[in-house]
């Protein structure tokens, strides 16, 4: 599940990284590429990766609702036992995504993913990290649990998640208040 806003430029090199990877993997997956209502031409590009490959499953949003909530909107289509979720500008890169899958066969429920480094300023990191330390002390969730949008999620997870109900979506609140802590892991 890809969030897409504005990712005319990354959208067709991520595609193809994920179709390589699930070579290896199984040819039964879906792609499922939520537009957040971008203002370039990623939609006629999602359109144009649907005609070609029926894998590849495409949600339009009428507004710019945000990243959590169309990744929520994939999530609530999707229909396999996992799902991965990952972001649109290659920051996440999808020959990561077999360690994922071997991971939540480890008796987890949700895996994030984890950066070797991310391609943000120094303040932007720092901002993230004050960010994160927040998270961990609200949510109550384990502080060696680095949370992104680089994730996996088992189909319960994904049952538990989707079920709630809230007018301010925000993944990893979700996932606090409806995963057990011991399944939830790096």
């Amino acid at each position: 599940i890809i969030p897409i806003y504005n990712s005319e430029k990354t959208i067709d090199l991520l595609i193809s990284k994920i179709i390589e990877v699930f070579k290896s993997i199984s040819d039964n997956y879906e792609i499922i590429l939520v537009d957040d209502c971008s203002k370039d031409n990623s939609w006629n590009k999602l359109k144009t990766l649907h005609k070609q490959n029926k894998q590849i499953k495409i949600i339009h949003l009428i507004q710019n609702f945000g990243q959590h909530n169309a990744t929520l909107c994939g999530l609530k289509h999707s229909k396999g036992d996992y799902a991965i979720t990952l972001d649109d500008d290659l920051q996440h890169p999808p020959e990561e995504i077999p360690k994922l899958i071997k991971k939540i066969n480890d008796n987890s429920w949700v895996v994030y993913g984890k950066f070797i480094s991310k391609k943000h300023s120094k303040f932007q990191n720092f901002l993230s990290n004050r960010f994160l330390k927040l998270n961990h002390k609200i949510l109550k969730i384990p502080k060696d649990i680095k949370l992104t949008s680089f994730v996996i999620y088992n189909r319960e997870a994904i049952e538990n998640i989707t079920t709630i109900k809230s007018s301010y979506i925000y993944l990893p609140a979700f996932v606090a208040n409806s995963v057990p802590m011991d399944k939830i892991t790096n």
